[in-house]
């Protein structure tokens, strides 16, 4: 399936949660963003 980067970016709408998961050995770290680019605490 050949997805482009801009189809991906047409998928995300006012009802988006982005959520990006770093796991490390001994801390993990987790990111919000809302659909306009904000973090989210």
């Amino acid at each position: 399936m050949n997805v482009t980067q801009n189809d991906r970016l047409k998928q995300v709408t006012s009802d988006t949660l982005i959520v990006g998961v770093d796991v490390g050995s001994q801390t993990h770290f987790c990111r919000a963003f809302d659909w306009r680019g904000f973090e989210l605490s």
